[in-house]
């Protein structure tokens, strides 16, 4: 912290003399260029610096990485060369300085490949910008497309110089002599300095973060091949699925599976952009194109099962010999012709070839052979290598390190983004390091204040080719605005390349941007029957739910106006007024919110904001019957309250929850509409399913209040003989009888279900059981397999609830289920404002 302070102050103390300097640049530049003098570097031996004044130069474009020539370029150029102390290598590290103009910034580029930097390539936008701008070469040449010349030394070992060189240290290279020689030229210190990379890039970006945490500001990290050891084996998951199966699809046929992915999710938002906007909500079943012909250029095609196979497997990923899963997979929708690559032999045969960075990965680290056959590989051999990588190369090569509190310290702010679509680095390993990071350091609130996330729907690897996503226009521009303006980034700005009213917002994560709403300015709104994917696509919602469950704990632990609670109240009541302050019209979650803190807060002011918000919507008869949001919370409203008033204490069922009967008629309205949507949507018939199997799996026990007869069904994990299982047990009936039989919450049957779990309640609480996990359980099972989710879309829940659950720590995601099934509930009180 020291070292930055003294810096700002010799910035500022520069400022006094920086128009001078500047004069002088003008005056004289060439000779303040060639009268550099070598760097102090510690740990190394600066050999050489040369420099020179470039007038009106021009970097011409080069694929992948410069699409544009730069020209008009006035710069002061200077190469310096060190070795590392004990090693035998010679770096070259570019600094680039504009002459005129300086914008007092320094801005550090990484590579991309097997290349450490793009030199020239990404030193001429960034000094275009204003910035000075350093990138280096690590020892190891620019070629990102092979490491032959350097990973093996001539007796066949690894050469670890330039493995350390090219994993890190060449990161601590650029910034040192980047800044240092900026700072002599231009007679001050960089105000701010800044680390610029995607891809290799971006590992390096973690490099900065985990490393070297006092050396940039600010931290941008495109597409960060994170987990390298680990995920470059996984890149070789589809060649071996493909030898494995003996079947290789040419590229048009694994693009038919692509776009019939697409075509299936496409409008889960609401919208058909031919973008999926939460892979995690797309099931895809490769098998339902079995049969069916791809259009291809040579022929059409028709599509195998054993084609399907291959595709399946490839996105589901890695696993090993018992089944375990040792990475992610692609996401769906996601190309796969990259990684899936094939070659046509001399004789016309189809076979598998290997994408460039797993192929040297395992060929010169791991098997250190350069002439290993990677056509070999089988399943088992897979899960060895993918042993041996991380293993001896993840405490070099990884930047998986969720501890970044000295980066936090240092005041230093991480924007990463990735692209959802991403057809080489799996999105779902940036995913896992951001929630292991939270879980490390005191949840999503906290690391938010110096690490976002985005996630760009559609857009694939760095956004490298023509996405048909949203890809950030300036990402960079929102991490310098972060560092130095203190906005933190509430969106990054996209745009759709070629398309006409392209403009789209792409929100933090765990957050998602329904795009097709974010043309007209709202990106929070939500497609129909989306209802808890609402919950985190609207941070109004999400914090009213942990505020909810963070009040109802605090009720049962005596542990009232908590920090928890406070933190979410205000958060929430801020999100609500900043939402009618400029919307038109009330949204429904807002609704919902509202809601919650009345039902919590008991305030009067609630009570009548809510009223006039339901009476603005038309009222909740309008709500109910008009599709969307709220009728698919209403359906769950019979089961969650009797799960609710059984498990709740201090709830009077009488005065507080009893329907009038014109609300009840209302409800099975409803409910029988949503069954028959559920129902055509092919959704009811598995969710019965599930219902019955939880249902048979306790048939033992007494909770004997059942109109339809019960599959021979089990359900793994409940099969054993405890309290827990006859209330779970009676919640699925409840859930059935509300699927099957429109009955509602006070039907003779679902009350004597209650009473029913009232007594298996009381068991747990006897047998010393804690509550909380008590209502943990019984609760999440009673709306969450009651909702409009078979098991397939309750693993949103139960085991994939995407990345937005799963990377919650503890503590949120157990608010998070049990806010969630109250709001069910809750939701119930709107019905009494409308007959009042």
């Amino acid at each position: 912290m020291a070292m930055k302070t003294l810096s700002r102050l010799l910035f500022f103390t520069g400022l006094l003399s920086s128009a001078a300097a500047n004069d002088t640049t003008r005056q004289h530049p060439k000779a303040i260029c060639e009268a550099l003098k070598k760097p102090y570097i510690p740990g190394a031996e600066v050999i050489s610096i040369t420099s020179t004044e470039l007038l009106n130069h021009t970097v011409p474009s080069f694929p992948g990485l410069l699409p544009e020539p730069v020209s008009g370029l006035n710069v002061c150029a200077v190469d310096v060369k060190l070795s590392h102390h004990g090693a035998n290598d010679t770096v070259l590290v570019k600094v680039w300085m504009p002459l005129e103009n300086w914008n007092g910034r320094f801005q550090a580029n990484g590579g991309s490949g097997y290349a450490a930097g793009a030199l020239d390539l990404t030193l001429a936008p960034t000094v275009k910008q204003g910035y000075s701008a350093a990138s280096t070469d690590a020892g190891v040449g620019f070629n990102p497309q092979t490491p032959a010349p350097w990973a093996l030394r001539p007796d066949g070992s690894v050469n670890q110089d330039t493995l350390v060189n090219f994993a890190y240290r060449s990161v601590q290279d650029v910034g040192l002599v980047g800044k240092a020689v900026t700072a002599q030229f231009y007679r001050c210190e960089p105000q701010y300095s800044y680390w610029n990379g995607c891809s290799t890039g971006g590992r390096q970006a973690m490099v900065a973060a985990q490393r070297y945490p006092d050396l940039f500001d600010g931290i941008l990290a495109g597409a960060p091949a994170i987990s390298w050891a680990a995920y470059v084996i996984a890149e070789q998951w589809p060649q071996v699925v493909m030898h494995e199966e003996n079947t290789f699809p040419s590229p048009c046929e694994l693009k038919a599976f692509t776009d019939a992915a697409v075509a299936a999710c496409d409008d889960l938002d609401g919208v058909l952009d031919s973008v999926i906007n939460d892979p995690d909500l797309c099931h895809f079943d490769p098998f339902r194109l079995v049969g069916q012909d791809a259009i291809c250029d040579e022929g059409n095609i028709t599509i195998t099962e054993s084609v399907a196979r291959v595709v399946l497997k490839m996105l589901q990923g890695p696993f090993d010999d018992a089944g375990q899963p040792l990475w992610y997979g692609l996401n769906v929708g996601t190309a796969l012709d990259i990684l899936a690559n094939t070659t046509t032999t001399a004789s016309g045969e189809r076979t598998g070839y290997s994408f460039f960075v797993n192929d040297a990965w395992i060929r010169y680290w791991v098997a250190k052979d350069p002439n290993y056959k990677l056509q070999d590989i089988d399943y088992t051999t897979l899960e060895k290598l993918f042993v041996e990588s991380t293993r001896e190369y993840d405490g070099v090569i990884g930047t998986d390190d969720p501890d970044l509190s000295t980066f936090q310290e240092m005041g230093g702010k991480l924007l990463m983004w990735h692209g959802l679509s991403d057809q080489i680095i799996f999105p779902q390993g940036t995913i896992d390091y951001r929630g292991r990071v939270e879980r490390l350091m005191g949840g999503p609130a906290k690391v938010d204040q110096f690490f976002r996330l985005f996630l760009a729907p559609g857009v694939d690897h760095c956004a490298g080719t023509p996405s048909l996503g949203a890809v950030p226009i300036d990402p960079f521009g929102a991490l310098v605005s972060w560092v130095e303006e203190k906005k933190a980034p509430a969106h990054l700005s996209a745009e759709v390349s070629g398309r006409r009213g392209g403009a789209r917002i792409i929100c933090p994560y765990p957050l998602t941007s329904s795009l097709g709403r974010a043309e007209r300015g709202d990106a929070h709104e939500f497609s129909k029957g989306q209802w808890m994917q609402a919950a985190f696509s609207d941070p109004c919602l999400f914090h009213g739910i942990l505020f909810a469950a963070s009040s109802h704990l605090g009720v049962l632990r005596d542990e009232r106006d908590n920090p928890v609670t406070l933190y979410h109240q205000r958060y929430a009541t801020k999100l609500v007024l900043d939402h009618i302050s400029t919307s038109k019209k009330v949204s429904e979650t807002a609704i919902a919110t509202v809601t919650l803190l009345w039902h919590y807060e008991e305030s009067e002011i609630h009570k009548n904001g809510l009223r006039q918000m339901v009476a603005a919507n038309g009222g909740l008869t309008s709500l109910a019957l008009g599709g969307g949001f709220l009728p698919h919370l209403i359906t769950l409203i019979d089961m969650g309250d009797a799960v609710l008033n059984a498990s709740r204490p201090g709830f009077n069922t009488t005065e507080s929850w009893q329907l009038p009967a014109a609300p009840i008629s209302l409800l099975s309205t409803v409910l029988r509409r949503s069954n028959e949507e559920l129902r055509a949507s092919g959704i009811g018939t598995p969710l019965i399913s599930l219902l019955r199997r939880v249902h048979r799996a306790t048939v033992h026990f007494k909770c004997d209040v059942v109109a339809e007869p019960i599959d021979e069904l089990t359900f793994d994990g409940l099969e054993m003989e405890t309290p827990s299982s006859a209330a779970i047990r009676c919640a699925a009936k409840i859930s059935l009888n509300a699927l099957e039989h429109n009955l509602p919450f006070s039907s003779d049957i679902n009350l004597a279900l209650v009473e029913q779990l009232r007594s298996s309640i009381a068991s747990l609480t006897q047998a010393g059981t804690n509550d909380v996990e008590v209502e943990n359980e019984i609760l999440v099972w009673a709306c969450f397999t009651g909702a409009a989710a078979a098991r397939e879309k309750s693993t949103w829940f139960l085991a994939k609830a995407g990345p937005v659950v799963m990377s919650l720590d503890q503590s949120q995601l157990h608010l998070f289920k049990i806010g969630a099934t109250l709001l069910c509930a809750i939701l119930q009180k709107l019905h009494g404002h409308e007959v009042a």
